[in-house]
């Protein structure tokens, strides 16, 4: 500046002036020759009046500089604030991952400083601590924080199953149950909580709900273990077994749905060839219908281990559902050999009850009229007993030998080693076939093959077409066919009912039974018997009260006649239709000695045990209709 003021003074002829500010200027620059010249045209001085001049122009240049500092203090300020607030999500995911790798403590650790602070709203923050805190065992800690997670956000599927799994641990069941219902509401695919709700069910014995959660964990996941289990409960439940009824009392005591039930079952259990499962299908193809399948799965158990009695029994039990009395008779002796008893003979005076192989609250299945004689002299023959079973077969280990249906053949083989028994032995053995046959099932009658005029004619068909084209005839009316019309063709009409009964063609035995009763209508021992008859095919059409009817019906046309077997069947009856006072009372008066062949030995067990069932059915009725009342008010 002094450089640039000298020449300007000495352009305009100040050179004095312009010489002072020369000097000032060479000190800055030395060698630059117009100052040296300038400042050779006068003396070496400073002015006062110029410095203060000179003032600006320093004041200037210090404006020029100065606004460059005050930058770095917004800076500082920005750096604490961003760091806390973004980096929360990721400290929550390494607690998370502390934990898998089986680190619960650290991951706690990491979290513990920021759940009352800047992860007090964070609910997967409080979820991760509740799981390090159940992987420190503090259990009561962690379900309050689960809690707390699930008060922040209520949708979490896994947080309800977590919390359940810790109230299960800590004994509360029925919080578990409800934590585990919220998580399938969330998720209906949630399997864990569908298995755990099965468990916590079959445990507590209501099956109801243990079948809903098993059919629901199953539906997802079909191959889940819990399959045999979901299994052994149907199958169970379609035996009408007497612990099924303990477990459960909601249950109905007859279980009409026992084919379906026992399919289902077999959707359920592996084919891998263990013991276990391999009874399982057994017993479901059993009662699925599907007998020579279940006696192929028995024979192959049996092949491997001879002396078990539980095997042998199964397989009876097979032959009986498919009415092979004769095999049934051979596995029986079979187990009698194993367990060192002897076979017992069946305690029954009245033929005219047959019972299912086991207690099931199932109607007789051919009470009185099919053993008991008709009206026709032929109907009494029935010789085929004698040759039903023998001494050396019922010794054999292979009963069924090689025909798993005990025919004819495996029959004549047999009737040919008798030669060698004794006959105490003969007598011994026929006398167990006649019972045996007597208790169980029977096929069709011979009295119809004998009576049979023309084979060719569908009598069914034909009932039906009477039934759909006449008005059914009233059970005690008067009819005008006297007892002389009474012909071997209407006793074939009864004959056929039975059979048609027998074969499960229920509403065609029940065409032929109403074809037949107009003709019996001045006997009163046949129409008590087709009036039995036509009970048993409406309970099996499930048509309780026709059922009921029918038997009471049959009670009023000769009152001191009722025997034991109607009564009973009449009380399988009431029971279905949740009468279970009714029922106890058929039972027990079934029992009892002023009626006409009570029941007796393992008939009366039956009745005994139905009476029990009933009576527990019955409190049970009770409560719920005392809560109902409470309700109501």
């Amino acid at each position: 500046a002094a450089a640039n003021l000298a020449v300007l003074l000495d352009r305009t002829g100040s050179t004095a002036e312009a010489a002072t500010f020369a000097h000032r200027a060479l000190k800055s620059f030395p060698s630059h020759p117009d100052l040296a010249r300038i400042s050779n045209q006068g003396p070496a001085e400073e002015s006062p009046t110029i410095e203060t001049g000179v003032v600006p122009t320093a004041t200037a240049e210090e404006i020029t500089v100065a606004p460059v500092e005050p930058e770095p203090a917004p800076e500082v300020i920005e750096q604490p604030y961003i760091a806390p607030e973004l980096d929360l999500d990721a400290i929550v995911e390494d607690a998370a991952n502390l934990i898998k790798q089986n680190q619960p403590e650290q991951g706690l650790e990491l979290l513990r400083d920021l759940l009352h602070n800047e992860a007090s709203q964070h609910p997967r923050a409080w979820r991760v601590a509740a799981a390090s805190m159940a992987r420190l065992s503090l259990i009561d800690n962690s379900i309050e924080a689960f809690t707390y997670a699930l008060d922040l956000d209520n949708t979490d599927a896994a947080s309800w199953y977590n919390l359940g799994a810790l109230h299960r641990r800590n004994g509360h069941e029925e919080t578990a149950i409800t934590c585990f219902d919220a998580a399938l509401g969330l998720r209906p695919d949630y399997t864990k909580a569908s298995a755990a709700l099965a468990e916590i069910h079959t445990a507590n014995g209501t099956l109801t709900l243990a079948i809903e959660s098993w059919r629901a964990l199953l539906s997802h996941e079909p191959e889940h273990n819990g399959g045999p289990t979901f299994a052994g409960i149907l199958i169970a439940i379609a035996e009408g077994e007497g612990e099924v009824l303990e477990m459960a009392k909601e249950i109905p005591t007859t279980i009409p749905e026992g084919p379906e039930l026992a399919s289902e079952a077999l959707k359920f259990i592996p084919d891998n060839g263990s013991s276990e499962n391999v009874q399982l299908r057994a017993r479901a193809m059993t009662l699925s219908g599907s007998y020579p399948e279940a006696v192929k799965a028995w024979r192959s158990l049996i092949e491997t281990d001879r002396d078990n009695p539980g095997l042998w029994t199964g397989m009876r039990k097979t032959f009986i559902a498919a009415g092979d009395q004769v095999t049934a008779e051979k596995c029986r002796a079979k187990i009698a050999s194993l367990t060192g008893e002897s076979s017992p003979t069946p305690e029954v005076s009245e033929p005219s009850v047959t019972t299912p192989s086991e207690p099931e609250l199932e109607p007789v299945q051919e009470p009185e009229p099919v053993q008991e004689p008709e009206p026709q002299p032929e109907i009494e023959d029935t010789p085929q007993l004698e040759t039903s079973t023998e001494p050396e077969e019922v010794a054999t280990d292979d009963p069924w030998a090689d025909n798993p249906w005990g025919d004819t053949d495996s029959q004549s083989d047999s009737s040919d080693d008798t030669d060698s028994s004794d006959d105490a032995e003969d007598q011994t053995s026929e006398e167990i076939v006649a019972a045996e046959e007597i208790l169980d099932t029977t096929p069709e009658p011979e009295p119809i093959i004998q009576t049979e005029a023309s084979p060719e004619v569908d009598l069914a068909k034909a009932a039906l077409d009477v039934a759909s084209n006449t008005p059914p005839p009233a059970i005690l009316g008067s009819g005008k066919i006297d007892s002389s019309s009474i012909s071997n063709q209407d006793v074939q009409w009864y004959n056929k009912g039975l059979s048609l009964l027998t074969d499960e063609k229920y509403k065609e035995a029940l065409a032929c039974f109403d074809r037949a009763l107009p003709t019996f209508v001045n006997d009163d021992e046949m129409v008590v018997r087709i009036l039995n008859a036509r009970g048993n095919a409406f309970y099996y059409l499930k048509k309780f009260s026709d059922c009921i009817d029918a038997y009471h019906e049959a009670m009023r046309v000769n009152p001191a006649g009722v025997t034991g077997a109607t009564l009973y069947n009449m009380g399988t009856a009431y029971a279905e239709v949740e009468r279970y006072s009714d029922a106890i009372k058929c039972f027990e008066q079934g029992m009892s000695d002023k009626r006409v062949s009570p029941l007796a030995g393992d008939h009366a067990k039956m009745a005994k045990e139905q009476i029990r069932r009933c009576k527990l059915l019955l409190k049970e009725q009770e409560k719920k209709m005392r809560r109902l009342s409470k309700m109501r008010n």
